[in-house]
């Protein structure tokens, strides 16, 4: 964009990035759909929700269910009575494993939690010390890849009325798949995807809005995105399916399309 001069601040949460956004300490951010959904529609009573916008989706990213080899668990209804990753209370991991769990019968007292997540969570599944763990990340995902290089992971697949569910519960995710060989694997893992998006404040003015989705829709930038900074990514078309928060007017109005986003559902895990 002409004219444009842009500084980049990296924030270590995906709710500090919601948060700044909506609080005007920066104009745009890039976050999950899961954490733009999260800020929008609080679980708290008394949260005030998150005023934010889209200007587009960027790329998508993809659920891994990963066991330890050997425990013979093959679904996702095998890790009952299993030590289970399911990260810190609040958190996006906590999340995501409730809707998991939920979506395949399990309550959270069925499998034996253990509050570790991310790379703790990769390095302790890898030491034997948890079972399993939910993990979201571009494909392929270079810590998977190392591990199942060292043959110390298996990927569960998520299909059938459980990919239904889970999507009701996760409402901005659709079905996904992990290629067949991208961890090693023979076949295809059926899986769900959530697009990672680009989201504006409210303050954002509308003439610079559009020329950013319009800049968003180029077929250069694009194929930059495609390529990625370390690996290709699964890009997401610039206007969401699936919109997580309303697109912004100024890009509405670039894409020719209405502004409204997907309802707050409070669909709770048990």
């Amino acid at each position: 964009m002409p004219g444009l001069v842009a500084l980049a601040q990296s924030l270590p949460v995906q709710g500090d990035i919601t948060a700044a956004v909506a609080g005007g300490q920066v104009d745009t951010g890039i976050a999950t759909a899961d954490a733009v959904h999260a800020a929008r529609c609080p679980a708290e009573p008394n949260a005030k929700p998150a005023n934010l916008t889209l200007l587009g989706d960027l790329y998508g990213e993809t659920l891994h269910v990963l066991v330890r080899p050997g425990l013979d668990i093959t679904t996702v209804e095998g890790l009952k009575g299993r030590r289970v990753a399911i990260g810190k209370a609040a958190s996006a991991d906590r999340r995501l494993a409730d809707r998991l769990l939920t979506a395949h019968g399990l309550r959270r007292r069925d499998v034996r939690a253990q509050e570790l997540a991310g790379d703790d969570a990769l390095a302790a599944l890898a030491e034997g010390k948890v079972d399993a763990l939910f993990r979201i990340a571009a494909v392929p995902d270079p810590k998977v890849a190392e591990l199942a290089a060292a043959q110390k992971v298996v990927l569960l697949p998520v299909t059938g009325e459980a990919a239904g569910r889970l999507s009701a519960l996760h409402p901005f995710s659709g079905p996904g798949k992990i290629p067949a060989g991208t961890y090693g694997e023979a076949g295809a893992v059926e899986t769900l995807d959530q697009p990672v998006v680009w989201i504006a404040g409210p303050d954002l003015p509308a003439t610079l809005a559009g020329p950013m989705a319009q800049a968003l829709s180029a077929k250069p930038n694009r194929d930059l995105l495609k390529a990625g900074d370390t690996i290709p990514l699964a890009l997401e078309q610039p206007v969401p399916a699936r919109p997580v928060a309303p697109l912004h007017p100024g890009a509405a109005a670039a894409y020719g399309r209405d502004p409204v986003a997907m309802p707050c559902q409070q669909v709770r895990a048990r």
